[in-house]
């Protein structure tokens, strides 16, 4: 297989169709036979720090273990398949394609996006995208402003909908639609795509094909999604529900809600129940925040700081500022000030600057009408955070200039 100046790692076999600076087409026939489908993948995000690391395609020998012949297509980098030449690639592709009874195209993530974009120019008859984005331009989804930066060095050359998207393929979309970002994208496709079929995933957020295979739902069910599109939806919905008790990231999202929903019913012992039970499955602070904060909202004062302490005992030198800032705020508000004054004194040694310690702390000494260490602070303040501080001290200004 010839060179290309986007490192690959296939078979000799293989052979490249089209390259360029931007973009890489192999087809992989997985026999001497042609199969009655060719499948299009588009290959998704690449980590910037493995960019330079050979890349294999997506799904290239699922694919070619089911005898299923495919051109993968492989960008640069992560530019949301942006290149002026996408279109003399796709021409390329179409030379290899149009010798098949049929075409579909399959992506995930970025190649999702880019199984769709390309769909009016490859016309393949069916296309799986697996949590596509709509666009990652920022005037064009106001909701999602994850993108912001990388989004800064892409120029959008090619994301029209209404121009890229076929009136005649059948789309099924496979998102998670409790993620809110990933919903959102989709109801964008809703308003803009003919044939559209949702596959519904909760709580996979914007992993399903990591959910996928936690079920033990790959290859199988990917490949018939992937062959034979919205006549397999249910019976993929069905079969992850039987097995949704293996997928981590199912049971994590599950204990989550559940520990949201007892909170907001006040229900603190059944909301702790499943908000620590999320903390020793994943040993991560925004778990145990959950934690805490059901605390805070169903318990007392004094239950709420005695589970920040706990947080910030069990996450060590990992304790973040924030649990600094509610073990300090609500030790205040149960009325151990000389507690709540060590809590800020012990944030502030390691966390020098953080603005939300320093407000605790003032709030601290002007309820023990210490105003001298109070403007003190104020003015410290004042010099580390400029503006920022300003909102904050003018509530307090009658209080300060008494």
């Amino acid at each position: 297989m010839r060179s290309t100046s986007i490192p690959l790692d296939f078979p000799d076999s293989d052979e490249v169709i089209y390259a360029s600076e931007n973009l890489v087409a192999i087809y992989c026939p997985a026999s001497e036979t042609p199969s009655r489908q060719l499948v299009v993948a588009f290959h998704a995000l690449q980590l910037t720090q493995y960019l330079d690391l050979p890349r294999k395609g997506q799904s290239r020998e699922t694919l070619r273990a089911a005898g299923l012949d495919a051109v993968q297509v492989i960008p640069r980098g992560n530019q949301w398949y942006q290149y002026d030449d996408i279109d003399e690639m796709i021409l390329a592709v179409r030379n290899i394609s149009d010798r098949y009874q049929e075409v579909v195209a399959y992506g995930q993530s970025m190649g999702a996006y880019a199984a769709i974009h390309t769909s009016a120019a490859l016309r393949p008859a069916k296309v799986l995208a697996i949590c596509p984005q709509f666009s990652v331009d920022p005037t064009r989804i106001a909701f999602d402003s994850g993108f912001k930066v990388l989004a800064a060095d892409i120029s959008f050359v090619r994301d029209d909908i209404s121009k890229n998207a076929s009136t005649e393929t059948e789309f099924v979309i496979a998102f998670d639609q409790l993620y809110q970002i990933d919903n959102n994208h989709y109801k964008e496709y809703e308003k803009n795509l003919k044939n559209l079929y949702r596959l519904r995933m909760p709580f996979c957020g914007h992993g399903v094909s990591e959910s996928l295979k936690h079920a033990g739902m790959i290859p199988g069910y990917l490949l018939a999604l992937i062959t034979d599109g919205k006549s397999h939806i249910n019976t993929v919905r069905q079969q992850f529900r039987r097995n949704r008790h293996h997928v981590p990231t199912y049971m994590d999202a599950m204990k989550l809600k559940m520990a949201q929903w007892h909170t907001r019913n006040k229900n603190l012992a059944e909301a702790s129940r499943h908000a620590f039970s999320l903390y020793e499955s994943t040993k991560l602070f925004s778990s145990l925040q959950v934690f805490c904060e059901a605390a805070e909202k169903a318990g007392t004062p004094e239950q709420a700081a005695s589970r920040w302490f706990f947080a910030i005992s069990s996450l060590g030198s990992d304790a973040p500022s924030l649990a600094y800032v509610r073990a300090a705020k609500f030790s205040r508000l149960s009325g151990e000030m000389q507690v709540a004054k060590s809590t800020c004194l012990s944030g502030l040694k390691k966390f020098h600057k953080d603005f939300g310690i320093m407000r605790e702390l003032l709030d601290i000494h002007i309820e023990q009408q210490n105003l001298i260490e109070a403007r003190r602070l104020a003015q410290h303040m004042k010099d580390v955070h400029g503006n920022k501080a300003a909102g904050v001290l003018k509530n307090r200004k009658s209080v300060l200039l008494a």
